[in-house]
């Protein structure tokens, strides 16, 4: 139907500009019918105003919606660039959350001596790497998702076998807390034996 509209509209237009004054011209050679005070070169000047202001108003039609289109675009642009960082900076943090060597170095300083803090620090990275992939999700839309669908899957593997790692390490630094008061245990058990009844039967069990 718009191909229809737009053959008709082009049609009628060559009419109006070329058929009316072939008809006016026609008419004036058969020198009858409706007598008027103009001639064909009135006529042909004011069909010819008309058309040059119908191709200035086309003109300026089409330069409006290019510019409008290139606004467009370009805030399209702009848009999508904006995304595409914000993403990216959301990615990076989301690979440093779950990178192990950042836990890592923190337990090298504080492990052997508080092994402790070398649990907390563990357990704090195991909350980072299991809400690392719901903070990413939350900014990704239903479109962008799909595409990176495969990528974050992949993050989220990698996640979880750096958490049931990281699991390992809890309970050899749990092992090794245990192994740090054994010496004390000894001690307080052969006290014990010693004089019997010095410590609560809860504390020697």
């Amino acid at each position: 139907m718009k191909v229809i509209k737009a053959i008709l509209s082009i049609i009628t237009a060559i009419f109006l500009i070329v058929g009316i004054p072939i008809i006016i011209n026609e008419c004036y050679k058969a020198d009858c019918g409706y007598i008027t005070v103009w001639d064909g070169v009135d006529v042909l000047e004011y069909y010819g105003a008309i058309l040059g202001s119908i191709i200035a108003a086309a003109t300026l039609a089409i330069t409006i919606i290019f510019t409008k289109k290139q606004i467009q675009r370009d805030s399209f642009l702009k848009n999508e660039t904006e995304k595409r960082d914000r993403l990216k900076t959301i990615f990076l943090q989301t690979l440093s959350d779950i990178n192990p060597m950042r836990v890592l170095k923190d337990m090298i300083d504080t492990g052997f001596t508080d092994s402790a803090k070398a649990i907390c620090l563990l357990q704090r990275y195991q909350l980072d790497c299991k809400i690392a992939n719901d903070i990413l999700n939350a900014h990704l839309n239903i479109v962008d998702y799909p595409k990176l669908k495969k990528l974050i899957d992949n993050i989220a593997a990698t996640a979880e076998e750096f958490v049931s790692i990281s699991q390992k390490e809890i309970n050899q630094y749990s092992d090794f807390q245990i192994w740090q008061l054994k010496d004390t245990a000894s001690e307080l058990l052969k006290a014990e034996k010693e004089q019997p009844g010095s410590l609560p039967g809860a504390d020697c069990a």
